[in-house]
């Protein structure tokens, strides 16, 4: 089905076709979008992308898969602090939606703030 009949907003690789995001406008103050990244720049670009469809940003810093740590993405964000505040201070000094990140807690509450 294509995004006109369903009212949907479409995201889609160029590449291939394959629908990589799919909302709607009744679901933009509700949605907020997870992206896996090791890269500011990139994750600047793809929020500027959905800035306008979804309610804010989500940046996941605690997936432990062997393929997002090898990408420096996820958990291992935990071990490169420099980078992790980068990369949020990068997309909240340049969105006009909400940014988070998942995150791991440390051994102790002090480590983890």
């Amino acid at each position: 089905l294509n995004a006109e009949i369903l009212k949907t907003v479409d995201f889609v690789d160029q590449t291939d076709g394959t629908i990589v995001f799919r909302t709607c406008s009744e679901e933009k103050e509700k949605v907020v979008l997870q992206l896996g990244t090791c890269n500011a720049e990139r994750a600047l670009k793809v929020a500027k992308l959905l800035e306008n469809d979804v309610a804010g940003i989500d940046i996941n810093m605690g997936c432990p898969k062997e393929f997002s740590i090898k990408g420096g993405m996820g958990v291992a964000l935990m071990k490169d602090s420099d980078k992790a505040c980068y990369i949020l201070k990068t997309l909240v000094s340049n969105l006009t939606i909400p940014v988070t990140c998942k995150i791991r807690i440390f051994e102790t509450p002090e480590k983890t703030l």
